[in-house]
C-alpha cells in the first residue's frame, strides 16, 4: 500500500513537473541545501516571469492531504532562501489534484 502511494505522489509530481516548468523557468535546488539551512525540500520551483514582475513559485504537490504546519513552516522558510538568493518575491502554492467529469484537473491554492 505505502509503495501505491508513493508512486501516486511520484507520479503526479511528474505529471505537475512538465505542466509547470512551460510555464515558466525551472530552478532546481539540491534538497541538502535546504536541509542544512533548516528549510523544507520543495518539490517544484520555477522563475515566473508573468506580467512583467518578476516571482519565484515554489509549489508543494499533494495527492491527498494538506501539509502540516511544520511542513509550512519548513517551505516559508525555502522561500525565504531563494527570495533572499534571487533578490525577488516568492509565493508558495499547494497543488491538488481532483477528479472532475472522467479526468484529472490541477488547481493552485496559494500557501503564502
Amino acid at each position: 500500500m505505502e509503495n501505491a502511494k508513493q508512486s501516486r505522489g511520484q507520479q503526479m509530481e511528474r505529471d505537475s513537473s512538465g505542466r509547470l516548468h512551460r510555464q515558466g523557468v525551472p530552478i532546481l535546488i539540491n534538497p541538502d541545501f535546504f536541509r542544512k539551512n533548516g528549510a523544507g525540500q520543495v518539490d517544484i520551483a520555477i522563475f515566473d516571469p508573468a506580467n512583467g514582475e518578476r516571482l519565484i513559485k515554489i509549489y508543494e504537490v499533494k495527492s491527498s492531504r494538506y501539509p502540516s504546519h511544520k511542513q509550512i513552516a519548513r517551505l516559508k522558510k525555502s522561500a525565504i532562501i531563494l527570495s533572499s538568493l534571487f533578490g525577488i518575491s516568492t509565493q508558495i502554492f499547494l497543488l491538488r489534484r481532483y477528479w472532475d467529469k472522467g479526468s484529472f484537473i490541477y488547481k493552485e491554492h496559494l500557501i503564502h
